[in-house]
């Protein structure tokens, strides 16, 4: 039932444009960013710099047990970043089953 929840706030923050597509373009965004979400292909580097990000600006991330993909309905995304306050409280607030909090509040 969360899994589904949280994919429904992701889908809401692509539809209110308030998604950032990976970690090149969240890095110079970092400070609007509320929330990261990454799935659990993401490079080993890719990882080590989300959790850099997250630490240093206090920013939780959350991985994906699932391919995040299917949820974006694109095909070479594997991080995001939420700038919507409302939905990356919600997704936090929902998170499990297939998403878990790695790193953050």
């Amino acid at each position: 039932m969360n899994k589904k929840k949280v994919e429904t706030y992701i889908r809401f923050a692509i539809k209110c444009g308030s998604v950032i597509y990976g970690i090149d373009r969240i890095k110079p965004r970092i400070n609007k960013i509320k929330i990261i979400i990454a799935d659990k292909t993401l490079s080993d580097n890719s990882l080590k710099k989300a959790k850099l990000l997250s630490e240093r600006y206090n920013i939780p991330f959350i991985l994906s047990e699932d391919d995040i993909n299917k949820v974006l309905n694109t095909s070479n995304c594997k991080i995001i970043g939420i700038t919507n306050t409302n939905l990356a409280d919600a997704i936090l607030n929902n998170i499990g089953d297939g998403y878990f909090l790695a790193e953050g509040k």
